[in-house]
């Protein structure tokens, strides 16, 4: 499923750009077990609860930051339905 892969990828690369630097390094753990084991345990235990990825923002003022912020809630959907 290169799709997930690739889906991983643009979260960290936007998880980088927005100084998030714990869940970049969490999102390239998603992705070495993908790659190691098509595993996807570690990557759903990302979302729920308080101080989760759902709680993350990761755009800045203006419409960039908001376009930003929307491209990551859609891919965070779409990655956790590959997941599941």
């Amino acid at each position: 499923m290169e799709m997930y892969r690739k889906t991983l990828e643009i979260l960290k690369d936007l998880l980088q750009k927005s100084d998030n630097g714990h869940w970049a390094q969490w999102v390239d753990r998603d992705i070495v077990e993908w790659d190691s084991s098509k595993s996807t345990t570690h990557h759903i235990s990302a979302f729920g609860g308080m101080g989760s990825i759902n709680d993350l923002w990761v755009g800045g003022n203006g419409k960039i930051g908001t376009w930003n912020n929307n491209l990551f809630d859609l891919l965070k959907s779409i990655s956790l339905t590959f997941a599941t």
